[in-house]
């Protein structure tokens, strides 16, 4: 560790910053950005960034590429080939950002050459405006003692130079040298470069507001109505690369940075984004809609925040995407009347009941946030250190851990009227939407055809802003801004539909106690993270069900995890008659059977949502999967309701009779899940980069069972509800089910055996009801097949070609699979001890190739 941080230390101490080291680093950073204009997010991003005032800092470029960043030379490039002005092999069709400045120091003359050793001129000067001790916070996180670690730290980071302060009059930094040791090019030209450099670096770098919550800060926003000429609301569409419907609302709002506990931001992501019945997510989605909702920052800084509340849409939602706004806001006018109630009922002493709802919602948001604070690990070290560093530069040492935490929050704390400030600007005239879909991009084709963009009015508020198709500046992105409808943003404004709309109920997933289990000894009630972790035990083993379990004696944390394997060869197989018909029936994989599995575990979690949203908000997770195993439930967080909410699942998961009501398996939730799969398959090869696509061909000649996304598609295509209800009742027929459970963590034995008992009474009830409806079963080998790798001929090398049906894809990839002979270890009772000795020294020889890598 020690050595490691003598290198780190030197990266700030004695930094090379060499040309060819800069050029590799350009070429990095102009990959890295190609990889992203096939992203759907980065594209939107860069949408948004040329919606704000471009004299904003949030309007800039924020990645780079090889345009803005010329450090690389080409080849056919010379010395005095280029003369001022001259369109390079990296400059853009228009002037180039650096033009003006490389004019100015060398009388009008430049090349290739002097614009790429004027970004490495930059690249200095950034560093030694920017990476100065005062504006450095080190954290440094280990095991060793924290006199030990002061005393790693303090000498290392202590050599670091303030060069900036100790530049001299040409632009040279004490003992500097240029940052590279093989430069000895001190010209005229050279030192002009530095000087304009560090005039350009510290000319914007007061561009962005300081982070730190001590330093004062005018509220600054970058989007304002005249920027789209005068008025909002107005909607912006984009064309997606991937088939998706996203449709987002977005409001400037004040900034809350300086206090994060007692942000109304907050409030107002969670009531916005709340899942629950009376949500706005509910109420949309029982129309059939939405399929996901969320609400929150899309910005956060000290200058300014933008409210985004986004929503996944079906096809019925796309065609009614104005409803599905009208909804949002009715919320938000449901929101202030409660605030407005509140304040009224409170200032006339006359509270009812009900008219404190948004006090109690509060008070356990904030509960919720202290239990997490109190109950969290603070996770890996390499995420952690960063985290704290970055918490540090914002909050200060004091409250650097704890701050957002609401440790000091309850009913009483609710900023009540900056709330309600808040909630008032959720409203049209303070709002701009965001369309992305294939069919919101259509209907922009359709208004715009044969047309030129049109200004709002007449006179255009003074802005040269023009409705119609405008295309972004960096990625190349087209996009439409369009005025909304009059009839539809008067819709907007007016009284709620008959719609039920309400705010959360109490939670009933909060943990009722934070105990350790009693069984823990004392010295077990402390964490021992460097305590070796014991095996678990299988403390129930019957032919139907088996039960391991391990009780937590390291980390102290009054949680835990149950994992509930279906162990079924229902979840991708078909049972097929043998040749002898004297033999059992055998299973064989059917794509079919595993795409109906498919649209089970995703219909299941589509139904759930509402009705399990408050465990998520409680700290509980949950999970349904299909595998070649079977169905895997898993479910974890906080013990104290944790078997509670997998026995629910499991209950609703088996229910295989009853109404219409009672059934999970509902015409809405099959019709979302079909349109996500089937959107999904359809646009895959096309919108995947390029690694993914070849990992996908890779893995089909390898790995796959079926044919691929093509095949998938045909039969999602074709896919109906009374198919899945039809493999959900089959599941249930397989006599050589086994349900497997392990349970750890802050779980009694005595209460691990008392789950498995209801988990198998559950299962067997349900069985027992399928089985009595059906005719008898052949028998079925016990022999189920599993994953599974084609054994290549030996010697022979098979090259896959593939092109990339992407039409943004502009990079390629090349993926090696070296095949091992060696028949891979699957433990004492299948594999030799030869086999394991094999398969070690592979993985060790992969590690070594992966280090020596990265070296």
């Amino acid at each position: 560790g020690e050595k490691a941080l003598d290198v780190f230390s030197n990266f700030f101490i004695s930094p090379l910053f060499t040309k060819g080291g800069t050029q590799r680093e350009v070429q990095a950073v102009d990959s890295e950005n190609s990889k992203n204009l096939v992203s759907d997010g980065r594209r939107r991003l860069q949408v948004l960034k040329s919606l704000a005032d471009e004299k904003h800092h949030y309007s800039k470029f924020s990645t780079g590429n090889k345009i803005t960043l010329p450090a690389s030379i080409s080849e056919d490039s010379s010395d005095n080939s280029a003369a001022a002005g001259t369109e390079t092999a990296t400059a853009p069709p228009e002037k180039h950002p650096l033009e003006d400045i490389m004019k100015g120091i060398n009388d009008g003359e430049y090349n290739e050459a002097d614009t790429a050793e004027f970004v490495r001129a930059a690249l200095l000067a950034f560093h030694e405006r920017h990476y100065r001790p005062k504006n450095m916070t080190a954290v440094m996180v280990g095991p060793q003692s924290l006199d030990e670690l002061e005393a790693w730290v303090v000498p290392r980071f202590g050599q670091i130079p303030d060069r900036w302060l100790n530049r001299d009059e040409d632009g040279d930094a004490e003992n500097d040298g240029d940052g590279d040791t093989t430069n000895t090019d001190n010209s005229k030209k050279w030192r002009a470069m530095k000087r304009a450099a560090a005039r350009l670096v510290d000319e914007s770098s007061g561009d962005a507001p300081p982070v730190s919550i001590q330093d004062s800060v005018e509220p600054s926003s970058a989007f304002r109505p005249e920027l789209q000429g005068g008025k909002w609301p107005v909607v912006v569409t984009t064309k997606p690369i991937q088939s998706v419907r996203k449709l987002h609302l977005l409001f400037p709002l004040p900034p809350s940075w300086q206090d994060p506990d007692q942000s109304p931001t907050s409030l107002l992501s969670h009531l916005f984004g709340h899942e629950g019945p009376g949500s706005p997510f509910a109420a949309l989605q029982d129309a059939g809609y939405i399929t996901s909702l969320s609400a929150g920052n899309r910005l956060s800084g000290p200058d300014q925040a933008l409210f985004q509340i986004g929503v996944s849409l079906t096809a019925e939602g796309e065609a009614h995407w104005q409803d599905v706004v009208k909804v949002i806001f009715d919320y938000g006018r449901m929101v202030c009347r409660a605030a407005e109630d509140t304040m009224a009922a409170e200032e006339g002493d006359t509270c009812k009941n009900g008219e404190n709802e948004l006090r109690r919602i509060w008070d356990e948001a904030a509960a919720l946030d202290r239990i997490r604070f109190h109950q969290t690990s603070p996770g890996a070290v390499y995420s952690f250190a960063p985290a704290v560093a970055q918490s540090v530069s914002k909050h200060g040492p004091t409250t650097c851990l704890s701050a957002g935490s609401g440790l000091n929050e309850n009913s009483d704390t609710l900023p009540l009227e900056d709330t309600l400030k808040f909630c008032e600007r959720i409203i049209p005239e303070n709002c701009f939407v965001e369309r992305c879909s294939d069919d919101a991009w259509k209907e922009m084709e359709a208004m715009y055809e044969g047309k030129q963009n049109e200004s709002k009015n007449e006179e255009n508020n003074g802005s040269d802003f023009a409705f119609g198709k405008h295309t972004e500046k960096w990625y190349g992105v087209d996009y439409y801004v369009s005025p909304v409808d009059e009839k539809d943003v008067l819709r907007w404004e007016t009284g709620a539909d008959e719609v039920a709309l309400h705010l959360p109920k109490p939670n009933r997933y909060i943990p009722r106690s934070l105990d350790l289990c009693e069984d823990l000894p004392e010295e077990a009630k402390v964490q021992r993270i460097e305590k070796p972790i014991e095996p678990p035990q299988l403390i129930v083993n019957k032919p139907n069900g088996r039960l391991w379990w391990r009780l937590d004696d390291r980390y102290a944390l009054p949680k835990s995890k149950v994992t509930i394997l279906l162990r079924t060869a229902t979840a991708e197989n078909k049972s097929q008659p043998m040749a002898d018909p004297s033999s059992d029936m055998r299973w064989d994989y059917n794509a079919k059977t595993s795409m109906q599995s498919r649209f089970l575990t995703s219909i299941f979690s589509d139904a759930l949502a509402q009705d399990t949203y408050d465990s998520y908000l409680a700290g509980l997770g949950w999970s349904l999967s299909k595998s070649s195993s079977g169905f895997t439930l898993t479910c974890s967080g906080y013990s104290d309701r944790l078997s509670d909410l997998a026995i629910k699942l499991l209950s609703d998961f088996s229910h295989v009779d009853g109404s219409a009501d009672e059934t999970f398996l509902k015409e809405s939730h099959f019709i979302t899940t079909k349109d996500k799969i089937v959107r999904g398959l359809k646009s895959y090869l096309g919108s995947q980069r390029a690694d993914t696509l070849a990992m996908y061909y890779r893995n089909l000649l390898l790995t796959s069972k079926g044919r691929g996304v093509m095949e998938n598609l045909g039969m999602a295509e074709t896919m109906e509800l009374t198919d899945v209800a039809k493999q959900h009742q089959e599941i249930w027929t397989d006599d050589n089910m086994v349900v497997d459970i392990f349970y750890t963590g802050n779980v009694s034995q005595k209460e691990a055996e008392g789950f498995f008992d209801k988990t198998m009474a559950i299962i067997e009830r349900t069985r027992s009801k399928v089985l009595q409806e059906r005719a008898a079963q052949g028998k079925y080998s016990p022999w189920v097949p599993g994953p599974f790798e084609r054994r290549l001929p030996p010697g022979e090398d098979i090259e896959l070609h593939f092109a990339s049906n992407n039409p943004k894809e502009e990079n390629g990839a090349v993926i090696v699979t070296y095949q091992s002979q060696v028949e891979g270890f699957k433990g004492k009772s299948l594999s030799s001890e030869e086999s394991l000795q094999q398969s070690a020294a592979i993985r060790l020889l992969c590690k070594m190739i992966k280090v020596r890598h990265h070296l």
